[in-house]
């Protein structure tokens, strides 16, 4: 089973709770959520190994991911991830990109209104994320949650593939890939309520 604890550590350690500059929370948070996109495909295909030595880029990981995906319920996901990328690439080549605010306001509000508002809370603290790092928080979290495929493969090939952990993709952090029981019905991946609060 994914180790789901460890991912949002992850995020709490790349991210921290300081983090108050929208370039940085953006860059950031961008790479957090490909690190997460990646493993989403990685175990929905057959060759991974194909693929991860391959540069690909956001939009097209975003469409490969959605065109993978066995779950309607996270559809909103993917023009998110799009909006989040969309932000990320007017930081990383304009000095004063123009309508910035404007694009971080709708990728708040498009999230917020598809997955309602959640509370981080980790050691039994509550931690103060600005808008714009719980909202990628938000759709970090529910790449994470329904990472673990469905299995549509045969036992034996998914027996034999080795992935890279999430923390080899981000670099440093080991975390295994467990082995697939073989019954597709024995693991289905939590989906919290809306306004719940996640604690770790």
């Amino acid at each position: 089973m994914i180790d789901h604890v460890a991912r949002y550590e992850e995020f709490i350690k790349h991210l921290p709770v300081h983090a108050k500059d929208v370039t940085l929370i953006a860059l950031k948070g961008h790479l957090l959520l490909e690190t997460a996109l990646k493993e989403f495909i990685y175990l929905r295909v057959r060759h991974p190994e194909r693929l991860q030595s391959k540069q690909i880029n956001f939009a097209t990981l975003v469409d490969f991911g959605s065109s993978l995906a066995e779950n309607d319920k996270i559809s909103w996901v993917w023009k998110a991830l799009r909006q989040a990328n969309s932000i990320r690439n007017m930081l990383a080549h304009n000095l004063q990109p123009k309508e910035l605010d404007e694009k971080i306001d709708g990728f708040i509000k498009y999230v917020e209104e598809n997955d309602g508002e959640f509370s981080v809370e980790y050691e039994n603290k509550n931690l103060n994320y600005e808008r714009l790092s719980l909202v990628f928080f938000q759709v970090f979290d529910r790449l994470v949650i329904n990472i673990e495929r469905r299995d549509y493969l045969d036992n034996q090939k998914n027996n034999e593939y080795k992935s890279h952990s999430f923390g080899e993709l981000l670099g440093g952090y080991t975390i295994k890939t467990p082995e697939y029981s073989g019954d597709p019905g024995k693991y289905q991946p939590p989906t919290p309520s809306r306004n719940v609060k996640h604690k770790y």
